[in-house]
């Protein structure tokens, strides 16, 4: 029965998908071949993790059994991703859904965002390279990037090409070794520290000589949203 009642829905997948009935139970669904498109916005319908409660809330109230079981999915999803934010359909679709019964203070909970960070990149200069970052000499490219050690970081991690995408360079004010989550990138830890790191920027780090330079569109950058997984 639940296959048939998701696969009449119109379009394709997104990533997880949990209904919550009216009794002390609900399902998981990401695994079916066909889900319904949650909403008009794309990132969330492609990125985020759905709960559907079933029921009419223009009409009807909740049962006190959904209100339970949806907060203790969500503190349940949370506690494993620490980074989550909870947002309501209507803030992707806000015309279209049936809330005027549903109170939604029993229960969201939700984790803290840190800011808004500006995600810059640098990479790892190593000898005879190919080339270096627009046109630099080799020491050029060494004093922009590097400390005394090109693979080395400020807390002494030994950066390895397995390790790009997954290091920043933070402002002074977070703590080395703290762990972040980077929307649309994932968790990443704040190995390193450079002068010019400061404010809401972190610095990615893209990897090591001519491979991070010849890959570095796929170094991300741009403003991201911060949360924190460890300190």
């Amino acid at each position: 029965m639940e296959r048939t009642w998701i696969n009449n829905r119109w379009n394709n997948h997104i990533p997880t998908h949990y209904i919550v009935w009216s009794d002390w139970w609900f399902i998981k669904v990401n695994e079916l071949d066909k889900i319904v498109w949650a909403t008009k916005d794309y990132d969330a319908n492609v990125n985020w993790i759905h709960i559907e409660i079933v029921g009419n809330f223009n009409n009807t109230e909740p049962t006190n059994e959904q209100y339970v079981m949806t907060r203790q999915l969500i503190e349940w999803i949370t506690e494993k991703h620490p980074w989550i934010e909870v947002k309501l359909h209507r803030d992707f679709q806000p015309h279209t859904c049936p809330w005027k019964l549903f109170d939604v203070n029993k229960v969201v909970t939700t984790k803290k965002l840190i800011w808004e960070f500006s995600l810059s990149r640098y990479y790892s200069v190593i000898e005879w390279q190919t080339r270096y970052y627009n046109g630099k000499s080799y020491e050029d490219d060494f004093r922009m990037n590097c400390h005394w050690d090109c693979l080395s970081t400020a807390n002494g991690t030994k950066l390895t090409n397995e390790m790009k995408y997954k290091t920043v360079a933070c402002p002074p004010e977070i703590w080395l070794w703290t762990e972040l989550y980077i929307e649309w990138v994932g968790e990443v830890v704040c190995n390193d520290r450079w002068w010019a790191i400061n404010g809401n920027r972190l610095d990615m780090w893209c990897g090591i000589g001519d491979d991070a330079l010849n890959n570095r569109s796929k170094c991300p950058t741009g403003k991201r949203n911060v949360y924190l997984v460890w300190a």
